[in-house]
């Protein structure tokens, strides 16, 4: 665990021991020394082979599952940030080896931006730094990047951020991103529900060109397929293609047709007694195409 001094050392949270094909949950206040903010939590395994996922509960101000980061990176790019997000705030770890002076941009309708106010953070080495971002997309759907201030310093960091949306009668949710990859050739998410999910997509380099399919549902439908056009740097957000007589849940594709790189992230939204209850996640390049050797034909192996 990393928090705003630091490694919090702790023998508590080393050698953990999870049986084979069992399951085991730690309360990350049990082991933290106390009330932490911020925190940033690396999971190492010593031996064997885990899954590891992480929960996230404030109290009536919501509850979600955090994703995993992708790859510490001198910049990272958290797509999905709703238009209607009430607060935003922003958590980055740097590692012990450097600081890192980042860069906070936002990508819109129209390209990167930088937003007033909050142009910049400072994370010292081996710490974890935190900024309110407020009500940051201003009615406007948007994707977030850090990138380091000076190209000749780049630091490799992992940020993650968590996005508030609250109800007209003063009841909130919350939702939590973190960095992403590219959605590469493909990448799918499964589980999206009539008229409940968004996809956002963000264009990080080029102008990019975009297909974006709704699978047959789970217990019928005809696929649907929409050809998304993005600006270079900006954010489009789109009602996922629902297919033609939906009978379940489908899942959604979105493959890069051409520019880009994209990165691209679901929202869920299926409010519950006066409560905005959503979900957000990243898309990620599902590995649907592999590289096998060249092949020819070779009459001897009858020989062999």
């Amino acid at each position: 665990l990393y928090g705003d001094k630091g490694l919090i050392d702790n023998d508590a949270a080393n050698g953990i021991t999870v049986a084979p094909g069992s399951s085991q949950s730690v309360l990350l206040s049990t082991i933290s020394k106390g009330a932490v903010t911020d925190l940033a939590v690396h999971v190492v395994v010593r031996s064997g082979r885990i899954g590891a996922a992480l929960h996230a509960a404030d109290g009536a101000k919501g509850a979600d599952w955090v994703p995993a980061s992708a790859e510490p990176a001198a910049t990272q790019v958290m797509p999905g940030l709703p238009a209607d997000a009430t607060a935003a705030r922003l958590v980055v770890w740097a590692p012990p080896e450097d600081d890192a002076d980042l860069k906070i941009q936002l990508s819109g309708k129209n390209g990167w931006f930088t937003p007033a106010g909050n142009e910049s953070i400072h994370v010292k080495a081996g710490m974890v730094a935190a900024v309110d971002l407020g009500k940051v997309t201003r009615d406007e759907v948007a994707g977030l990047r850090l990138s380091p201030s000076d190209d000749r310093h780049p630091t490799k960091i992992v940020a993650g951020l968590r996005v508030d949306r609250t109800g007209g009668n003063g009841k909130s949710e919350a939702a939590w991103l973190t960095g992403s990859g590219p959605v590469g050739a493909r990448a799918t998410v499964a589980d999206n529900r009539a008229g409940a999910s968004t996809v956002f997509l963000t264009s990080t380099g080029d102008a990019a060109t975009v297909k974006v399919t709704g699978s047959a549902g789970s217990g019928g439908g005809t696929p649907a397929t929409k050809e998304v056009q993005l600006p270079a740097g900006g954010t489009v957000a789109i009602p996922a293609p629902e297919p033609a007589g939906l009978n379940g849940v489908f899942a959604v594709t979105v493959e890069t047709e051409s520019g880009g790189p994209v990165v691209a992230a679901r929202m869920l939204a299926l409010p519950a007694k006066d409560v905005p209850m959503f979900t957000v996640q990243a898309l990620r390049d599902d590995h649907s195409t592999v590289q096998v050797p060249q092949a020819t034909q070779d009459p001897g192996v009858v020989l062999r």
